[in-house]
């Protein structure tokens, strides 16, 4: 009776501990930014004035026709860069070049998941008397978010804003990608260890048993 519980119980911490079941998606839907597992976007601004900027979205439907896990993804980069020199011939040089940006860029999933990035940064250069040189700062960074979702069609939504300023005519670019993919992708969690090591210890208790019960056999 006490190993028939013992079962019961390992096979409860098994199915406790067992990997998640991935769901399965169909994209339905083909854009100019489309990717085989989301959508990505490139954007860049040159030359306005003192500051520079971009934004814009994307949107891409998707279909689940399996139910389980999913992952969504944002990955984010953005480098602007800033002269000492104007093109205006009345501003002439300055003695420092300076470049300072904000990014923020969102994704979801019709409303369910959402992930985002923020950034600011900065970078300076001195250029001398006389001088010219060029200031560069970056960023981005990536963040992502795993949920359930039912059978039933879904969109997957980007939007991004990126913003310089500079001590003369900054001009910039970024690179936007966002993802959703069944969750686990490729590798397992390790959580199939934990059932191993349950059905071994179950297989060494019924040896053990089975032991037992030819040692009585020989007294008998």
């Amino acid at each position: 009776m006490k190993r028939l519980l013992l079962l019961i119980f390992l096979s409860a911490v098994a199915v406790a501990h067992a990997d998640p079941t991935p769901g399965v998606l169909v994209w339905t839907e083909t854009t100019s930014d489309s990717t085989a597992t989301g959508i990505s976007d490139n954007a860049s601004c040159f030359f306005d004035g003192i500051g520079c900027a971009f934004d814009s979205f994307a949107d891409r439907t998707f279909s689940v026709t399996t139910a389980g896990e999913f992952m969504l993804t944002l990955s984010v980069y953005v480098g602007f860069s800033s002269s000492n020199c104007s093109l205006n011939p009345f501003i002439g040089c300055q003695q420092t070049a300076f470049v300072a940006g904000d990014t923020r860029d969102d994704a979801s999933v019709s409303g369910i998941g959402s992930v985002f990035v923020s950034q600011s940064f900065s970078a300076s250069s001195d250029c001398g008397v006389g001088g010219f040189c060029t200031a560069f700062a970056n960023g981005g960074g990536s963040n992502s978010d795993i949920f359930n979702l039912g059978v039933g069609d879904y969109t997957l939504h980007m939007d991004y804003f990126s913003a310089a300023s500079g001590a003369d005519d900054p001009d910039g670019n970024g690179s936007f990608t966002s993802t959703v993919v069944p969750y686990p992708t490729i590798m397992p969690e390790p959580k199939g260890v934990i059932v191993a090591l349950a059905g071994a210890f179950l297989a060494v208790l019924i040896l053990k048993a089975k032991l037992q019960n030819a040692a009585r056999a020989k007294v008998v």
